[in-house]
């Protein structure tokens, strides 16, 4: 009896050990493909038309900046800044938190720089006006999207 409470105590007492686990450090494309790195390309790739869309006619009568009116640029900027938008924030209202502010600002964003590359009225500030109001509206969609992110349980960087 005096041996079974010996080794009661000694298995409780047994100091507890825990295996450490090595975390692989993430590479340089899964961190650039990682849900915060995309909702922050967006945000910087949206802001920056936006810039862009704003700040062109002033640039263009001060310099010889003429490459940044290159109608392929800014189909190229377009293009990308539809595709990280649809696949990140629609990614997100579906499969992460449900939420539809950040997909509804992206809509009315790529709605208006549709509208103004639609070339419907011959206003001649039309284009860069809604250009930039629509690249403003998909950076603050990729900056709502990302705080929505950050209140998921178990969100990590």
């Amino acid at each position: 009896m005096i041996s079974d409470y010996h080794n009661q105590v000694s298995y409780m007492s047994a100091p507890t050990t825990v295996a450490s686990v090595a975390i692989p450090e993430k590479s340089f494309f899964s961190k650039l493909a990682s849900k915060c790195a995309l909702d922050k390309i967006g945000m910087w790739l949206s802001a920056t038309c936006a810039v862009h869309c704003a700040a062109l006619p002033l640039l263009l009568t001060i310099s010889g900046l003429g490459f940044l009116e290159d109608e392929r640029l800014e189909w190229a900027i377009i293009a990308m800044a539809f595709t990280i938008g649809s696949i990140r924030l629609f990614h997100s209202y579906l499969q992460e938190h449900h939420r539809s502010e950040a997909v509804i600002l992206f809509l009315i964003g790529a709605s208006s720089i549709l509208f103004a590359k639609a070339d419907l009225f011959e206003w001649e500030y039309l284009e860069p006006v809604f250009m930039t109001i629509g690249g403003s509206m998909i950076a603050l969609a990729h900056w709502r999207n990302h705080a929505l992110a950050h209140t998921l349980p178990g969100h990590r960087h």
